[in-house]
């Protein structure tokens, strides 16, 4: 009677795996990095976010080697948002210095991404419209809220001077200023 060697299935199956990825051409070889990933992963929860990456190729934004004028003039603003009656605690720019000084892994990387591109929106809308809906305080208070749009201020972010678009931000009427200076007398 024949001898037969009987291979376990997970064996061949392997084995398969291994010849097929060896004689793929090295482009269908190539993997989304885990950088990529965790960008696109946490990006997807933000349209405005989401679609800016994707237009660059899920190039670094905040984190490349490149983007330091960037960030200091984030940290700059998100750290005196309370000169404009706005809760530091909300952005929490402290927060997102020490998640720089920790990231380790290039998914760290990706995901501090997505949080600076959320402060820096956030922080825009906050600023340009406040952070109440009226008419949630009050429903009789009929005033509609001129929102501008988040991937409009994440492109003209990128494509202005950091410290000049964000000091542009807050409204330029001379009665906003005057409201600020009355808030730091207060203070």
């Amino acid at each position: 009677m024949p001898v037969f060697f009987h291979r376990p299935p997970a064996l061949v199956l392997f084995v398969f795996a291994a010849f097929a990825i060896f004689t793929l051409p090295s482009g269908v070889q190539a993997q989304v990095s885990p950088f990529t990933q965790e960008l696109a992963q946490d990006a997807a929860r933000d349209e405005a976010v989401a679609g800016f990456y994707k237009d660059r190729g899920y190039a670094d934004f905040w984190t490349g080697a490149d983007a330091a004028d960037r960030r200091a003039a984030l940290f700059s603003v998100l750290s005196q948002a309370s000169d404009q009656g706005l809760p530091v605690g909300r952005y929490d720019p402290q927060a997102l210095m020490q998640a720089f000084h920790a990231a380790q892994t290039e998914g760290d990387r990706g995901r501090l991404e997505v949080a600076m591109s959320v402060a820096l929106l956030d922080y825009a809308r906050d600023v340009q419209t406040g952070i109440l809906v009226p008419a949630k305080i009050d429903s009789t208070i009929v005033r509609d809220i001129a929102v501008r749009d988040r991937r409009g201020n994440l492109e003209a972010f990128a494509a202005s001077d950091p410290l000049v678009f964000l000091h542009k931000l807050p409204p330029q009427a001379p009665e906003y200023a005057m409201l600020v200076k009355a808030k730091i007398g207060l203070e």
